[in-house]
């Protein structure tokens, strides 16, 4: 039997990034999660219907050896290590897609817009999901999933988890105000796909809560009077400033009701803050190196706590993201903003 602590093999991912470029517009880089066992043709085949790339056989990948990688091909026979659970940057697997010879013709000039993205996802069968949570003193916040009918809904939970910081016992899907249970497809539970007068699919709708009064849920503010957790967190409100804000907005992100673009996380008190960075760079496709985080004026480094920046337990704090060398106009902005 497996010794104490150990860890489950069904819960290892390995991070794999992939890069490319289209036209002579910068790298496009996306993430991926891999089980150790699983094909590499899987993720090749996401990758293309991500980036609008019709035929899988038309693009060569290549892994951080320069070797050309088969679709039969898996992380585990290729010996990557690097694991999900290391949270590091410099854990992920690089891989490098581009046109295989005599091909070139039918690799896109530009990054794929968001509506062809679409389309080419509702063609695939897949049905846009949003997981929707409550941001203290700021409504709602999204975060959109595309997911087969089929697919069991734990796989989605468990990602929205894993991307928010949270343990997944801590946190209760529901829809249509129906408990979800791992198990559970969009299929299962009758939903398929709704298109409305404009002729594009309607999203369906999930909602993260706590699982009870004492648990804390990411975007999610303590109620009135609440009784603090067992695990000790604060909220961290990460928003783009000054040129970022352009950038993203170009890229068709969209704002809140303030007009900002921004994310909300719980991370543990002694949790390092750079894996609440990352999360963040990784929702808005931003290599990390590019972006400064800036609390109180001052930068947060990798190694920084909210204990060690002097925040309080459920404590909402504010986090500027800002383009490296732009740091002094994005604090400018936000002390104008007050």
């Amino acid at each position: 039997s497996a010794s104490a602590g150990a860890e489950d093999p069904e819960a290892i991912r390995l991070r794999v990034r992939v890069s490319a470029c289209f036209g002579s517009g910068p790298a496009v880089e996306t993430d991926f999660q891999v089980k150790p066992g699983a094909s590499l043709g899987k993720l090749m085949a996401a990758w293309c219907l991500e980036q609008g790339v019709a035929d899988a056989k038309a693009v060569r990948f290549e892994g951080p050896n320069g070797r050309e990688l088969r679709s039969s091909d898996t992380p585990e026979g290729l010996a990557w290590q690097a694991s999900w659970a290391e949270k590091e940057d410099s854990a992920r697997v690089r891989v490098r897609a581009g046109p295989q010879l005599g091909q070139e013709a039918a690799w896109p000039s530009s990054q794929v817009s968001p509506e062809v993205r679409s389309a080419l996802q509702d063609a695939e069968g897949l049905l846009p999901v949003r997981v929707v949570s409550e941001v203290t003193g700021a409504g709602w916040q999204e975060v959109p999933f595309r997911i087969s009918p089929q697919t069991p809904l734990g796989r989605l939970m468990g990602a929205w988890c894993r991307h928010q910081g949270v343990e997944r016992q801590e946190v209760r899907f529901t829809l249509a105000g129906q408990e979800l249970q791992q198990g559970d497809t969009l299929a299962s539970k009758g939903v398929g796909s709704i298109v409305g007068k404009d002729g594009k699919t309607i999203a369906v709708k999930l909602v993260a809560e706590p699982a009870s009064e004492l648990a804390a849920v990411p975007s999610t503010g303590p109620s009135s009077g609440a009784v603090s957790t067992p695990s000790l967190r604060t909220q961290v409100r990460v928003t783009a400033a000054g040129s970022l804000v352009e950038e993203l907005k170009r890229a068709d992100h969209t704002t809140d009701g303030a007009g900002c673009i921004g994310l909300c996380f719980w991370t543990k008190m002694e949790a390092p803050l750079r894996k609440v960075m990352a999360a963040w760079c990784k929702q808005y496709r931003l290599a990390p190196e590019r972006v400064v985080f800036l609390a109180d004026g001052r930068r947060i480094g990798t190694e920084d706590t909210a204990s060690s920046r002097g925040w309080g337990v459920n404590q909402q704090v504010t986090v500027l993201a800002a383009l490296h060398g732009d740091e002094d106009q994005a604090l400018t902005h936000a002390l104008a903003a007050l």
